[in-house]
């Protein structure tokens, strides 16, 4: 039975054993070469893991089979995973998740929000492990050569059902009405509304896609985001065309700025694109914090009013998927 361990400065000879092994076995999966650490003297080896957080070794017995490391979360809430590796022989055998939900237990634990790490292309079976634990790859704009930077929010993520009808209705009341504070109308209201009610009239219709992020997971939904498309005589805020569906997300006021708005769209633009759908649109106020998220992720303004902005995402393929680059 494989067990995690995790080990600090006084555990550097284990660490050096297994690390060699991996900058043997995968070099070009790791940033770091064998000769910069081949003939490091025992003082870098104890410095390397008091310098980063997390430190965990699988064991089989007495037998080393894997390792992965994590950063401390930074002042966002977001921990770096790094060093992933696993034994040749101990691979497709559960190791490389048993690790990486380590990494998830124990930045969920520290109360971190975000665990990000870095992917090359080539890599599949990594990427595989990274997706099947939630991990989606970051949009346009962090691209850094040669990487493709993916991210997981410590919440879970669903897709949006008929009985989300409720929660969604609360979401478009808070995408609304963002700004903090001030009495906040009944859900009944908000559906009622002739402007806002067209976002969720019906839900689902055809063409109707959601994403719920919930909390604890599990427990509690902190956010929604959903897609629709209107016809030319009755456009939504953000319309551009009838092929063009429109974005709405909203996350519940105390969630807000801990990276589930991302977490929400990244998985929403994935379904998208799945759909076949070439560009996103949306309507977002002058001011509105969101506003910048929506530059981060690629979407750029193509019209509005003096008071909001409609901005459009092109939907396409330049977001890779591969393997894991480490450091």
């Amino acid at each position: 039975m494989v067990e995690l361990e995790a080990v600090g400065p006084d555990g550097w000879a284990r660490w050096r054993e297994v690390r060699l092994a991996a900058l043997t076995d995968a070099p070009q999966a790791f940033s770091s070469r064998l000769e910069e650490w081949e003939g490091a003297a025992e003082e870098r080896w104890r410095a390397r893991l008091a310098g980063v957080a997390l430190n965990l070794l699988a064991l089989d017995g007495d037998r080393t089979v894997g390792m992965v490391s994590a950063t401390a979360a930074d002042p966002g809430g977001v921990v770096e995973l790094l060093s992933t590796w696993v034994d040749p022989g101990s691979r497709s055998q559960g190791v490389g998740d048993l690790l990486l939900a380590g990494v998830i237990g124990w930045a969920t634990g520290r109360g971190a929000d975000r665990v990000i790490l870095s992917v090359l292309d080539g890599n599949g079976p990594a990427a595989g492990l990274y997706h099947r634990h939630g991990f989606r790859e970051t949009w346009r704009g962090e691209d850094r050569p040669g990487e493709i930077p993916m991210g997981r929010p410590l919440v879970e993520l669903r897709e949006a059902r008929a009985d989300d009808l409720g929660f969604l209705a609360e979401m478009l009341r808070e995408a609304a009405l963002w700004r903090p504070g001030g009495e906040r109308p009944g859900v009944e209201a908000v559906l009622a509304d002739p402007g806002l009610g067209r976002y969720l009239a019906g839900w689902p219709r055809a063409g109707d896609r959601g994403v719920l992020a919930l909390d604890g997971w599990g427990a509690r939904p902190v956010g929604g985001a959903w897609i629709r498309l209107f016809p030319v005589d009755d456009p939504g805020y953000g319309f551009l065309a009838p092929d063009v569906p429109e974005l709405s997300v909203g996350v519940v006021e105390d969630r807000r700025g801990q990276g589930i708005g991302r977490a929400l769209l990244e998985e929403l633009l994935e379904l998208a694109r799945q759909d076949g759908h070439s560009a996103i649109s949306l309507s977002v106020e002058v001011g509105n914090p969101a506003g910048e998220l929506y530059r981060r992720l690629g979407f750029r303004p193509v019209g509005g009013s003096g008071a909001s902005e409609t901005m459009r995402l092109d939907l396409d393929d330049g977001v890779g998927r591969g393997g894991v680059v480490q450091r």
